[in-house]
Parts: C-alpha cells; sequence; structure tokens
C-alpha cells in the first residue's frame, strides 16, 4: 500500500459502493484538526461549506469502510463532508433525501459534482508528478553518494601510498611536505562537494518533513488495489492515536487559558482592596491611641466625647466591615487559583490576611474594653451606647460579625459570675421594679434558650470529649493532630457566640430591672455551660501538648510553678484573713486546708527535681504551720463612708514599683472589706476600679522600668564589650568583627528601646496627676538613655575607623614583635638547660611562665594576613606561628619538668636512703639463701608475715620490680639537663645502682633459670628471621624463583625444628611450676611468649609450605615463558626474513604469498597470548618478569601485523583495480 497526502482545496462527495470495482480507485478519509484551540471552537462557523468536521467528535469514531458506506452515492472523492455527518456517522446511516432547504449545505450541486471530478483528477496527475519528482530526486541523491564514497576510497588509497617522513634528509622532507598539502587541498576541495550534497539532502528532508505535516491535516488517500483490511486497520488506529493526543493537547491549553482567566484583574483588585483597608486601619489604630483609661476621665464631658469617639469608631468598623469580608472573599478565591500552581503566593495572601484579620480583631478588643471599663467603673451606662446607636440591649453589630479570640475559663467565669451577682443583689435592695415581671422573664428566658441551644450544639464536642484518648503510636500521630486540629477549629467557630452569650450575661447584670433570684438562674445556666466548654478546651489543649512532645520536665515544671502561686497567694490570703471576721476567718481556712491538701498531692508528680521538691514541700510546711496556728483576733471593719473617703484620697502615682505594690495591698484590703461588709454596690465597683486602677499603674510602671532597664544593661553589656573589644589583646581583624557584631547588636536592640521609651510615655499617660519629679527624672532618663545611644553608636563607630587605620600599618610591627619576643623566649630555654639545683630551676621557671604568659596573649593577625597582596608577608607568618606553636609547646614542657625538679631532687634523695636500707635487709636474706633453708629466725621482721604465708619470693620480687621501676626513672632524670653533669648525684646513684644490680643477680640466679629465659629469646629470634626471609619472597625477579624455592625448603625444616624447641618449652615450663620456682604470675609472660611462639610457628609454617607451591609453580611457569619467548622470537625472525624476501621481489600484487603470509602470523598468534598469560600468571603470583621477555615480542608482532595488514590493503586495491579493468 503507498500513502499519499495531498491538500484538498475544494470538497467532494465520497465515492459510492459501486465505483469500487473502478481500476485504481481512491478512498478519503477526513482526519483533520485544527491548528489552534480557536479555529477548532469556530470552525463550524466560519466555513461551514468547506467544513472539515469537529477537531475531536463526542461520537466514537468509524472505521474507513463505515465513512464510505455512510456517505451517499457520488462518483468522486471528497474531504469535506456535511456538517451533521462525516465521521461520526453511524455504520446504519439511512441513504434518505434531505429538504430541499438543506441542499446547499449537506448535498453537493451539479456544478459543485463537476468541480469535484475535475479536482479529483488534477490530483492524481500532481500526485504522480511529485512521486515522479521524488524519485529523481533520490536518483541523484544515490549518484552523489556513489561520487563521494568513490572519492574517499582513491583518499585512502593516496593517503596510504605517501611515503614514511625520512628525519635526515632535508630535500626529501620538502618534497613530502609538498605532496602533504596538495593532499590537504584536494581534501578540502572534495569536503565542499560532499557538504553541499549532505546539505541538499538535508533540506530535501526538512522540506519533505514539513509536507508531511502541514498535509497530514487534510486527509489520507489509500490506494484500493494495493491495501488490504489490516493495513487499513492499523491506518485508523494510528489516526485516532494522533487524535486523541491533539485532542489531549487541546484540552490542556483551554484548561490552563481558563486558570489564567483574569487571575491578573483578580490580584490587582485583591491588592487594592489589601492596601486600602490597611490605610484605614493604620487611620483607625491612630485614632484609638487618643482614648484614655476609665480612672483618667474626672469630668463629665471626657466621659462623653471618650462615649463619642467609642461609638464612631464602632459605627466607623460596622461601616467598614464590607470591605473587610470583601477582601476575605478575593482571598480565598485567591488562593483557591493559586493553591496547585503556586503554593508560595498562596501562602503569602494567607498571611497578609492573618495580618489584617488580626489588627482588625485588635481594634475590636480594644474598643470593647475601654466601653466595659467605662461600664464597670461608673461613669457611662451601657443604654448609653445603646440610644446613641438606637439598638436594643444586646451585643452589637461588630461583636457579631468579629471573632475574638478569648477562651472562658470556668475560674474567670465564676469569679465574674460571682462579682456580678452580688452587685445585683445591692442593687435590688435599693431600688425598685418599673418594669413589669413578664418583661424581665422573657429577657431570662431568651438568655437561657440562648444557653440551651449553645448547649446542644456544642453536644458533638462534648461527646467527643468523652470518647476521645490519645495515641502515641507514630503511625497515628499525625491522624491525632489531625482530629484534634479540626475540633480546634469548631471551638473557634463557636467563640463568638460564647462571647455573646457572655455580653449579654454582663448586660443583664448591668440592667437594674432583674431580680437577684433571676440573676441567679442565669448565672447558674451559663456557669454550666462554662465548665463544660473548658472541659472541651481542655481536652484538645492537653492532646495538643501530648502529640506535638510535651516532655514530662515541661509538666513537672508548670506544676512547680502552680504550687509556688498558690503558696504565694495564700501568704496574702492569710496575711488579710487576720482583718476579717471569725466566721469568715474559720470558713476561709477550711477550704486553704482542702486546697493544701491537692497541692500536697500535686507535690508527689515532681521527680525530676528533688531539690525543688524539697523546698516546696518546706513551703506548704510553712503555710499549714501558719493556718494550724492562726489565732483568732478580733477585727476592726470600717464604715463604708471611711471606705469611701479612703478611695477617693490620694493614692501612689506611678513611678514607684514598691510604692504601687502597697497600695495594690491596700486596695485588695479595701475591696474585701468592701465585700466583707456588704457595702453598697457602687463603694464595691469603686474599690474594684481603684484596685483595677493600681495594678494597670503598677503594670505600667513595672513594664516602663523593666524595658528602660533591659535597654540600659543591653546598651551597657554592648558598651561593655566594645571597651573590652578595644582594651582587648585579641587581633585587629578580631576587634573589627567584634565592633560589627556590637553595632549589629546595637541596631538590634533599637526596637527595645524604643518600646522602653513607648512604655515610659505610655506610663506617664496613665496619670494626668504624675509628679513633676517622676516625670523630670523618666524623661531624664529616657533622654540620657538616648544620648548614651547615640555616644555607644559614634564610639563604635570610631573604634572602626581606627581599627582599620591601625590594621593597615600594625601587621608588620607585630610580626617584629613576635620575633624579639620569640628569640628572647628561645635564649630563656636554652639557658634553663643548664640549671642543675632548686634554686637556679626556680629561677628560670618564673622567667619562662612570665614569657609564656606573653606568648599566648599575643595579637593574633591571621584575617590581616590573609587580606594582604605581599606573599612574604604571608611567609614569614606562617614561619612565625609554626615558631610560636614550637616554642610554646617546648616552654610548657620545659615549666613542667622545671616544677618537678625541685621536688625530684627531694625524692631523689629519699630514695638512695631507702634504696641502701632495704639492701641491707635483702642482702642478709639472700646471703642466707646460699648455704642452706632459711627459717623464722633468719627472716627479718617485715619479711616473717610473708615467709609463713609462704609468698616471700613473690612479695621480693615485687620490691624488685618496684625498685627497678624507681631506679630506671632515677636514671633517665639524673640524664635530663645539666643533672648529668651533676657528679654528687651521679656517685650516688652508681653506688645505689651497683647495690641494687647485685642483689639482682642474687635473686636472679636464685628465682629464674637463665637457660630457659635464653631458649626462648633465641626461638623468637629465629622466627622473626623466618618471617623477615618469608617476606623477602615477595616480589623477586622470575630469575630468582629457583634460588627462593631451595630457601623455602630450607625454612619449613627449620620451623618443624623450631616447633620441636616449643613444644619442649612448654613441657619445661610446667615443670618448674611444679617445682615451685615459678608461679602462676610469674609463669604467665613466658607462658604467653610460648603461645606466641607457637601460633607464629604454625603461622609461618602455613605461609612458608604456601610460598614453596608458590615457587614452585612460578618455576615451571618461568621455564615454560622462556619456551614460548624463543619460540616466538624464531617466529618473529622469520616472518622478518620472509616480508623482507617479499617486499624486494617484484611480486607485490601475489595474493597468495601475502595471504600465507597472514595465516602464518594467525597461527602464532596464540603463542603471543600464551607469553601473556604466563607474564600475567607469574605478576599475580608477585614474580617480576622482564620487558625483554614478553613485551619486546609484542610490539615486534603488532609491527610486523601493521605491515601485512598494509601488504593485504594493497593486494585488495590491486584486485579491484583489475576487476574494474577487466569489467569496463
Amino acid at each position: 500500500m503507498e500513502e499519499r497526502l495531498t491538500m484538498k482545496a475544494e470538497p467532494s462527495a465520497n465515492p459510492s459502493p459501486q465505483d469500487r470495482s473502478a481500476p485504481s480507485p481512491q478512498r478519503s478519509v477526513e482526519v483533520a484538526a485544527p491548528a489552534t484551540i480557536e479555529e477548532a471552537k469556530t470552525a463550524t462557523v466560519a466555513a461551514p461549506l468547506v467544513e472539515a468536521g469537529p477537531a475531536f467528535p463526542p461520537q466514537p469514531r468509524p472505521s474507513i469502510t463505515q465513512v464510505a458506506e455512510a456517505a451517499p452515492v457520488q462518483p468522486q472523492c471528497s474531504t469535506a463532508p456535511s456538517t451533521s455527518t462525516t465521521l461520526a456517522a453511524p455504520e446504519s446511516a439511512p441513504r434518505v433525501k434531505k429538504p430541499p432547504i438543506q441542499t446547499s449545505v449537506d448535498q453537493p450541486t451539479e456544478s459543485e459534482q463537476i468541480r469535484s471530478r475535475k479536482s479529483s483528477s488534477s490530483s492524481q496527475k500532481s500526485s504522480k508528478s511529485r512521486r515522479a519528482r521524488k524519485e529523481e530526486l533520490t536518483r541523484e541523491f544515490e549518484n552523489c553518494l556513489e561520487q563521494v564514497l568513490t572519492w574517499l576510497l582513491e583518499a585512502e588509497e593516496e593517503l596510504s601510498l605517501l611515503d614514511e617522513v625520512d628525519e635526515n634528509d632535508l630535500k626529501t622532507v620538502r618534497k613530502q611536505f609538498k605532496d602533504f598539502e596538495n593532499f590537504m587541498a584536494s581534501l578540502t576541495e572534495s569536503q565542499d562537494t560532499v557538504g553541499r550534497v549532505l546539505h541538499r539532502s538535508k533540506l530535501n528532508c526538512l522540506s519533505w518533513e514539513k509536507t508531511l505535516i502541514s498535509c497530514f491535516r487534510t486527509n489520507v488517500q489509500v490506494d484500493e488495489g494495493e491495501s488490504s483490511d489490516e493495513r487499513v486497520g492499523a491506518l485508523e488506529l494510528s489516526l485516532h492515536s494522533i487524535g486523541e493526543r491533539w485532542r489531549a493537547i487541546c484540552e490542556w491549553a483551554e484548561v490552563r487559558a481558563s486558570q489564567l482567566d483574569g487571575l491578573a484583574e483578580l490580584c490587582a483588585q485583591t491588592t487594592e482592596v489589601f492596601n486600602t483597608l490597611c490605610e484605614w486601619l493604620k487611620q483607625r489604630e491612630h485614632e484609638l491611641l487618643g482614648l484614655k483609661s476609665a480612672h483618667h476621665l474626672e469630668e463629665p464631658e471626657q466621659v462623653a466625647e471618650q462615649v463619642r469617639k467609642l461609638q464612631r469608631a464602632e459605627a466607623a468598623l460596622e461601616a467598614e466591615h464590607g470591605s473587610f469580608v470583601r477582601l476575605s472573599q478575593l482571598s480565598c478565591e485567591l488562593v483557591a487559583r493559586l493553591e496547585k500552581g503556586n503554593g508560595a503566593a498562596a501562602n503569602e495572601v494567607r498571611r497578609r490576611l492573618d495580618t489584617v484579620t488580626q489588627r482588625w480583631d485588635n481594634l475590636v478588643a480594644r474598643i470593647e474594653e475601654h466601653s466595659r471599663t467605662l461600664v464597670q467603673s461608673g461613669k457611662a451606662d451601657v443604654r448609653q451606647f445603646l440610644a446613641a446607636t438606637g439598638a436594643q440591649p444586646g451585643p452589637s453589630a461588630i461583636e457579631q460579625k468579629v471573632k475574638a479570640d478569648r477562651v472562658v475559663k470556668p475560674t474567670e467565669s465564676s469569679l465574674k459570675v460571682t462579682t456580678m451577682e452580688a452587685a445585683a443583689a445591692d442593687t435590688g435592695e435599693t431600688t425598685t421594679d418599673t418594669e413589669p415581671e413578664e418583661a424581665t422573664h422573657q429577657i431570662v428566658e431568651r438568655f437561657l434558650r440562648h444557653v440551651e441551644k449553645l448547649t446542644a450544639e456544642m453536644e458533638p464536642l462534648q461527646a467527643w470529649t468523652s470518647t476521645f484518648s490519645v495515641s502515641r503510636k507514630p503511625d497515628q500521630v499525625r491522624k491525632m493532630i489531625s482530629i484534634c486540629q479540626e475540633k480546634l477549629m469548631e471551638i473557634k467557630d463557636q467563640e463568638a457566640k460564647v462571647n455573646r452569650l457572655q455580653l449579654e450575661l454582663e448586660h443583664m447584670h448591668l440592667s437594674a430591672d432583674l431580680t437577684p433570684a433571676h440573676l441567679k438562674r442565669a448565672n447558674d445556666a451559663f456557669e454550666k455551660f462554662a465548665k463544660g466548654w473548658a472541659r472541651i478546651v481542655t481536652k484538645i489543649s492537653e492532646a495538643m501538648n501530648v502529640l506535638t512532645g510535651h516532655d514530662e520536665a515541661d509538666e513537672e515544671q508548670v506544676v512547680a510553678k502552680g504550687i509556688e502561686q498558690w503558696i504565694e497567694g495564700c501568704d496574702k490570703v492569710l496575711t488579710e484573713l487576720m482583718r476579717t471576721t471569725k466566721e469568715e476567718r474559720a470558713k476561709r481556712l477550711e477550704k486553704l486546708e482542702q486546697q493544701l491538701e491537692t497541692q500536697q498531692g500535686n507535690l508527689t508528680f515532681i521527680e525530676k527535681d528533688p531539690l525543688k521538691k524539697a523546698i516546696l514541700k518546706k513551703g506548704l510546711d510553712i503555710v499549714k504551720k501558719r493556718i494550724d496556728g492562726m489565732s483568732e483576733e478580733p477585727s476592726t471593719s470600717k464604715s463604708e463612708g471611711d471606705l469611701n473617703a479612703e478611695l477617693e484620697g490620694e493614692w501612689c502615682t506611678v513611678g514607684d514599683v514598691a510604692a504601687l505594690d502597697k497600695e495594690v495591698e491596700r486596695a485588695d484590703k479595701a475591696v474585701e472589706v468592701a465585700r466583707s461588709g456588704n457595702m453598697s454596690s457602687e463603694t464595691v465597683e469603686k474599690a474594684e476600679t481603684r484596685r483595677a486602677e493600681m495594678v494597670e499603674r503598677r503594670r505600667a510602671t513595672s513594664a516602663a522600668l523593666e524595658k528602660m532597664k533591659a535597654a540600659e544593661e543591653g546598651m551597657q553589656s554592648i558598651a561593655a564589650s566594645v571597651e573590652a573589644t578595644s582594651s582587648s589583646d585579641i587581633s585587629l581583624s578580631g576587634a573589627i568583627t567584634e565592633l560589627k557584631h556590637a553595632r549589629e547588636r546595637l541596631a538590634s536592640y533599637e526596637n527595645l528601646k524604643k518600646e522602653a521609651e513607648r512604655a515610659a510615655e505610655k506610663m506617664l499617660a496613665l496619670d494626668d496627676n504624675v509628679p513633676q519629679t517622676i516625670t523630670t527624672t523618666t524623661r531624664n532618663r529616657l533622654r540620657e538613655l538616648s544620648e548614651r545611644w547615640r555616644e555607644l553608636e559614634n564610639a563604635i563607630e570610631d573604634h572602626l575607623n581606627c581599627a582599620r587605620k591601625e590594621q593597615k600599618r600594625s601587621v608588620q610591627k607585630t610580626i617584629s614583635n613576635e620575633e624579639r619576643l620569640l628569640e628572647q623566649l628561645e635564649k630563656r630555654l636554652a639557658d634553663s638547660e643548664k640549671a642543675s639545683d632548686a634554686e637556679e630551676c626556680c629561677e628560670h621557671l618564673d622567667n619562662l611562665e612570665s614569657l609564656l604568659e606573653r606568648v599566648d596573649t599575643t595579637l593574633d593577625v591571621d584575617d590581616e594576613i590573609l587580606s594582604m597582596d605581599e606573599s612574604y608577608v604571608r611567609d614569614s607568618f606562617a614561619r612565625l606561628n609554626d615558631s610560636r606553636r614550637r616554642l610554646a609547646d617546648a616552654t610548657r614542657e620545659r615549666i613542667a619538668s622545671l616544677s618537678r625538679a625541685v621536688a625530684d631532687c627531694e625524692r631523689f634523695e629519699k630514695q638512695m636512703a631507702d634504696i641502701q636500707q632495704w639492701s641491707a635487709h635483702v642482702s642478709t636474706l639472700l646471703d642466707l639463701r646460699k648455704s642452706g633453708d632459711v627459717s623464722a629466725l633468719d627472716v627479718p621482721d617485715e619479711y616473717k608475715s610473708a615467709f609463713e604465708s609462704g609468698t616471700l619470693v613473690q612479695e621480693l620480687a615485687r620490691e624488685f620490680a618496684s625498685w627497678t621501676t624507681a631506679l630506671d626513672e632515677t636514671a633517665t632524670w639524673l640524664e635530663e639537663g645539666e643533672r648529668k653533669h651533676n657528679e654528687r648525684f651521679h656517685d650516688q646513684f652508681t653506688h645505689a645502682r651497683n647495690t641494687f644490680m647485685e642483689l639482682s643477680q642474687k635473686f636472679a640466679d636464685f628465682k629464674h633459670p637463665k637457660g630457659f629465659e635464653e631458649k626462648i629469646e633465641r626461638i623468637v629470634h629465629k622466627l622473626e628471621d623466618i618471617e623477615n626471609s618469608l617476606d623477602d619472597m615477595t616480589g623477586i625477579e622470575a630469575i630468582f624463583c629457583s634460588e627462593a624455592l631451595a630457601e623455602a625448603k630450607s625454612l619449613v625444616k627449620k620451623l618443624i625444628a623450631i616447633e620441636e624447641d616449643v613444644n619442649s618449652l612448654e613441657k619445661g615450663k610446667e615443670q618448674l611450676i611444679q617445682e615451685g620456682i615459678f608461679d602462676k604470675e610469674s609463669a604467665a609472660p613466658f607462658a604467653e611468649k610460648i603461645r606466641l611462639s607457637k601460633k607464629k610457628t604454625k603461622e609461618l609454617g602455613l605461609r612458608a609450605e604456601d610460598a614453596v607451591e608458590r615457587l614452585e609453580d612460578c618455576v615451571e611457569m618461568y621455564n615454560k615463558l622462556l619456551n614460548e619467548s624463543e619460540q616466538v622470537e624464531e617466529f618473529l625472525d622469520q616472518l622478518e626474513d620472509r616480508l623482507e624476501k617479499y617486499a624486494s621481489e617484484d611480486k607485490a600484487q601475489d595474493e597468495e604469498v601475502v595471504d600465507e603470509l597472514v595465516s602464518e602470523w594467525n597461527r602464532h598468534e596464540s603463542s603471543l597470548r600464551n607469553l601473556e598469560e604466563l607474564e600475567r600468571l607469574l605478576r599475580e603470583n608477585a614474580v617480576k618478569v622482564s620487558e625483554g621477555v614478553c613485551a619486546d615480542k609484542r610490539r615486534r608482532a603488532d609491527a610486523l601485523k601493521m605491515r601485512l595488514d598494509g601488504w593485504s590493503r594493497t593486494v585488495q586495491v590491486c584486485m579491484c583495480e583489475l576487476i574494474c579493468f577487466f569489467f569496463d
């Protein structure tokens, strides 16, 4: 089958089944695919009469036969099917006549059929002409290739005919150079021709590929006469695969375009909204900076202005909430579109949204805080805020829309409920109910319904809390963390409702229309809900702590800190209890005892820090003693008027932490007095407000003082480091590094300084009546801090400049100073070698220590040297560092030796006296041993216990060994330094050594047989010699293998004899042990030597046997190598003679002679390989073979082979020329 791809310009109909029997009919299959996606979308609209069908129709693609049978009967082929059916036409599509209105689209007219037939015939003619053109190009290309191959053969033949270069004859070399130049010119000329041929072929191939690709978009024609169903089916599968790939590319491009569509506008819109909202938040934050605390607002006008500011801020938040929601929506949409393709950009969008959300929440929290403090202080009523906005009591719009990051804790809720209940009770006693009972009841019922609804919503979380258990298995930790995070998100979603519920309860307490019974009912319901909420939060927190790896040490620290805080709080409570009534005191002491038992139980959890546990236990014991020993004292109570007068009196202002601590205690007492004395709610609120004011003043003062102190300490530490750097002996590069580090630290502390300034200004702004002295002191302190800060910055810059200038000229000076110091130190070291007595040693010791300290503290200029370009400076500094290290080590060693000199002298004198005394006793004992057995009466007192226990010999051996070691050390010590010239020391030591040697000879003669030791040593020496001999047998020359073999056999015999000697030594050792001359300890060294000798004898025997076997093989292989080498040498000589003879005769074209020589060389090729194999085996056996045996043969053989190959190619070329001549 022959496939031809043609472009169709006009539409025509498909062939009918009757036309298939005509000669050489053709059949068209539509495979058109649009070049672009837009072309695929608009193909049916832009050209309905020339439509190629959709690129990839949703119906199954029919086969070629189905398309031909489904098409209407027409005499010609067509590439333009109708808009209704082409490739997607079913196999059983009926051939019905369409309405006339569709004739122009669905069926071709008669004129169109005529044009189609003409187009088909012209297409066939153009196809035949293209085929002929292609065949002509093919033949032309084949001719060009034949020319190229012919040129290559001629060039190779010409290159082979060139003579070898003659290095001695200049004229011949010039002639050869000219021939070579002509040859290269012909190569260049022919190379251009070959390049043009190949380039033309490449262009034809590229053109043909482009034609294939462009024509493939139209249709494929199959010759019916030469095709088969299998080949047609394969073509259909190929077309279908290409269509699927094209559709995949189009779908990917459409998806990518849809993803990018509008993304830039979305990013720009999100950025615009973000910038606008950030600017708006900045303005609101600046406005809220002008708000004052409630206790600073004394006049009604100030309170009203504060309320109006809060109302405006809340209204602005409500009005701008739409922008916040829009930013959230745009950010979520942008994150969804960026998540898959650009995760980093999506995370950046999330971060920006979190930043805006946090700033929004901070604004809401500040507004709520100021509103709450105004209401609690009594200076404003909640109805004031509601009346201004026209809203009903309840949570505000901002509170409904924004989630505050707060968690309701049970203790705080209980305290707040109790306080509000007391306040509501007092209010109920002094006011009358003006609202109907039904309205009050409805408020309470509505609150209870809200609590019940929120409790019902929290039921799934409550159930999960009771069933959830933490698993620390590695494969479940991630899953557990995911579950806890989901539950935490659910809790976060409910926080807004809880906050609204709490605000609703606060409004109920502030309302004067509710009775204490109603408030108690609401408090109980909310407290029950708050406990459940706290259980859920605690469960999630504990689970996350366990899963994220909080260890037991952290838990113990938390428990210990809780106990410490309880002890501190209990101390304050016990102090306050002295002023309470007897009944109240007893009740609270009972509660404290219960809490004490709980804390004592918590103390058992602390196990890793016993010191901390003991301290806490002591503290709990002290608290228990105070509780047990507290006596009942009558308490005096103040009247409400006195308390009000005290609260309205003068209180300490900011600036003094100690005074504020006392004021906080005073305020706590006032609150306790107001509560315990059942005073009015106004008094209680006034006391609580005063306490909150004092606590805030103390907190602000502490924060300001701590931050100022931290800034001052940081600056002082930097200044100290700068001062230390400037005054220390470190190198200039180190000083510069330290100064830069100090400058960076100072820059990092800049924020701390600003925070200190803001905290100080905030502290001074808390109270309008701050004394001028405190204001002046604080501002002076800040001003001094700023001035010192600037001075430190300038000092650092000055030091840096000076260090950089000094760095340029300090290297040479440092090196010269170091060299002079080292010369001095070296001279002192040489002088100290002459010291022989203690006085001289002490003098030299002091001098060396002083110089060593100066050497160790010398400036290090490594960085300066590395930054310099002078190589001689670097070299001299490298030598200087080597000298410093060498002399410093020598000095330390010399100092240590001098430090030991004096003590060694004293120890020497004592040692000499001790050895003389010991020698007298032992000499007597050993002399008695000569004549006969030693009796108990002859043994000195110090050896009687050893004699009676039978360990006298062992005791004497230990003493001899100890004195031997001592004398060796003393001898070494005497040979050091100038002591070797001290005659007195040497005379004393010589006398002591001679005496000891005499005693040692006596004891050795008595104790150890010399022949046994000498025999062992001889065996050891023999084994060492044998081992060296075996080592020398590795890497020997091949010619010495026979001599080495004989030597190896003699070594085997020697080892057999040594093995017998070792066995006799082992038996002799056992006999000496039985006779009592040796014990187990003294025999252990000899037993170890015998064991090692035995082991080494066995190892060397194996090595010797292996060496014998190896050398025998090597001798045999070397003989074979020599024989083979002689044969190869003889063959090569013969072959060279024959080649010379052949070259001199006039038979250069005799093919039989050349073939005979080649076959002769091939037969002897195995001999060369045998030579190489034998040489390889000898080298593997550590035997060296000279190059003349094998390598020279190989080179001669390769040269002969090259000559044979040259003759063979020459004969072949001649034969080819003869054949060509014969055929021509």
